[in-house]
């Protein structure tokens, strides 16, 4: 999962993140964020990038919707979807 901070605030960092799809949710507790470079962070400044990577326990079926949602430290939640 890649991430850019475009908000106003410093300092952000991710508490939980939930993937789903119509029949379960997985759910990740503060993932090992990184810079592109791979360096290992806490947290993003505005206009930084970073990434994690999930470990899911249920592969992804092509063509299929799933869900991912994003919660912040500070309790701000970001809803995405995607295809696989």
């Amino acid at each position: 999962v890649y991430l850019l901070n475009c908000g106003t605030i410093n300092n952000v960092g991710i508490l939980n993140v939930y993937v789903s799809n119509s029949s379960w949710v997985q759910n990740f507790s503060k993932p090992n964020l990184k810079f592109l470079n791979g360096t290992s962070i806490t947290n993003l400044n505005i206009g930084e990038e970073g990434y994690f990577v999930l470990p899911l326990s249920t592969s992804l079926k092509d063509n299929a919707h799933y869900s991912i949602r994003i919660v912040t430290e500070r309790g701000s939640t970001f809803d995405s979807r995607f295809e696989a």
